[in-house]
């Protein structure tokens, strides 16, 4: 939250950067690493074993309209009305530079954007986790850092995950932020 509205702040004062717009989009990267396994593997403290399927269905519904309409709704914030979407451009030294034009709009959509974070963090400060059922089975309790540790060792085991695995990184760390970044703008 405090990121993307410190994005906003810079962009309107016309202070922002390409090195620090890449270094928000790798610590935006490293959050959702984070989050989007925690949001969906936290869905069993919120409903019962038989509302489980329900559930992701609308977690995944809503995480795909979010892609979808998100776009559409930052594009209008960034033109700021309706009928200004196709406003005219300026040439500056015979090029035409959208940034000075939607610099304001594209400040606003990121003030936006941090409200959304305020006020999911309010909302979901209100939320109260039910614990999970117990199982029957016993289970031997291991820290988090030897499962990590064992999957690790697991994917690394079988060449064609390894493979896909390394893969996934270089796509993810070199080609994914500029689209993230790049596209929605």
């Amino acid at each position: 939250m405090l990121l993307v509205v410190y994005l906003a702040y810079m962009i309107s004062q016309d202070t922002a950067d390409i090195t620090s717009v890449f270094l928000m989009a790798f610590a935006f990267g490293v959050a959702d690493a984070f989050f989007y396994p925690a949001s969906t593997s936290i869905l069993p403290c919120f409903v019962s074993r038989d509302e489980l399927q329900a559930g992701n269905a609308v977690l995944q519904t809503t995480f795909h309209l979010g892609m979808t309409v998100g776009p559409m709704i930052a594009a209008l914030i960034i033109a700021g009305e309706v009928s200004s979407i196709s406003h005219q451009s300026e040439l500056v030294d015979g090029a035409v530079s959208y940034y000075e034009l939607d610099r304001e709009g594209l400040a606003r959509a990121f003030f936006v954007d941090g409200a959304t974070f305020a006020l999911s963090f309010l909302s979901l400060s209100f939320v109260k986790v039910r614990p999970l059922e117990a199982n029957s089975t016993n289970e031997v309790k291991t820290s988090i850092y030897a499962e990590i540790k064992l999957a690790i060792r697991w994917a690394w085991s079988i060449p064609a995950v390894r493979l896909g695995f390394i893969g996934m990184a270089v796509i993810h760390f070199f080609f994914m932020p500029m689209v993230f970044v790049g596209i929605p703008v």
